[in-house]
């Protein structure tokens, strides 16, 4: 999945779309995040601007994803994933939701570590809804801490370029670049 994400940051959509068909897995689970191939086949196909496809995709992932919730409501990376599939069918509020349902499933005050992934991802969400002053009240309080964020991933994330031209954005670069 490394290499997956670094042809994405490259910006060799197909090249990221080949390797995720080629692979076996269906459904890629690690200790902080829980991702159906079709959830990742989604947010390519959005880069790449085939909404349709991406639609398609996203509701895929939101059947299968609405599946793993209801089998372990208590798995915050469920939610979570959740949420970001919501967010890409246009389903704001229930995206939203979801993302602060995963957040309060794994609270930083209960893992300082863990705990910062459903806040990145509900920041995800925030910019994929268009709500990107919520989007920068949490990677600012994501950055002020350890967290798996940092002002040049979101530089070379294409997932976050509707923020770049935000002016907030330039703030972020001198205050934590």
């Amino acid at each position: 999945l490394h290499r997956f994400w670094q042809q994405i940051f490259e910006g060799d959509y197909d090249g990221a779309l080949e390797r995720l068909e080629r692979s076996p897995s269906d459904m890629y689970e690690y200790w902080d995040g829980l991702w159906p191939k079709s959830l990742l086949r989604a947010q390519v196909d959005r880069l790449r601007g085939d909404h349709e496809a991406a639609r398609g995709d996203f509701e895929s992932a939101r059947e299968q994803l609405q599946k793993a919730v209801d089998e372990a409501p208590w798995d915050p990376r469920r939610h979570t994933a959740l949420s970001v599939a919501y967010a890409g069918l246009g389903q704001v509020e229930l995206a939203e939701s979801t993302g602060r349902q995963a957040v309060e499933l794994l609270p930083l005050a209960d893992d300082a570590y863990s705990g910062t992934t459903p806040l990145v991802e509900l920041a995800m969400v925030y910019t994929m809804s268009d709500r990107l002053d919520d989007a920068f009240d949490l990677l600012e309080q994501l950055l002020e801490i350890p967290a798996t964020m940092s002002v040049r991933l979101l530089e070379i994330d294409p997932r976050w370029a509707p923020l770049r031209e935000h002016p907030r954005f330039a703030e972020l670069k001198q205050d934590f670049g």
